[in-house]
């Protein structure tokens, strides 16, 4: 597992932590990857809300910043579709605004920044939530890797 891109200094353990997460998660739910797949690297990266209001206009249209954006790299139709053959698998890439990410539970702004950087790296993986059964399953997995965090 690796994650590439800077980390703001208030994050420092964030990569071990998310590295530890993701590597569980993935031993567990190993069907979501090719078998071959020894590793996955996603870049993560750090932007200021202006930053984050281009993006997400570019890419989304919509004219506002936002706590999360995933860029993923094999998706096909809206499906995971990874290649076959790949030993180490880059997924793609997750942006972060910290300052619009909600605090979970009492101003705890990094525990919410955990969450939207799972929720990213959900997105990588083919996960969605466009409607109700797909939004529950989505949620039952980031409170998955919410645990795996603690």
């Amino acid at each position: 597992m690796s994650i590439s891109g800077s980390v703001p200094p208030l994050f420092e353990d964030l990569k071990e932590t998310l590295e530890g997460a993701w590597e569980r998660f993935l031993r567990e739910h190993r069907s979501l990857i090719p078998h071959q797949v020894e590793g996955v690297e996603v870049s993560l990266s750090f932007v200021e809300p202006e930053a984050m209001r281009e993006v997400n206009l570019k890419y989304r249209q919509v004219d506002s910043s936002t706590d999360v954006l995933s860029f993923p790299l094999w998706e096909e139709d809206g499906r995971f579709s990874p290649p076959v053959g790949w030993r180490w698998l880059p997924l793609g890439d997750v942006l972060v605004c910290v300052q619009d990410v909600e605090p979970l539970g009492e101003g705890d702004r990094a525990r919410g920044v955990l969450l939207v950087i799972h929720h990213g790296f959900l997105h990588l993986l083919g996960f969605d939530h466009g409607d109700e059964e797909q939004r529950r399953e989505m949620w039952l997995l980031q409170d998955e890797l919410m645990g795996f965090t603690v």
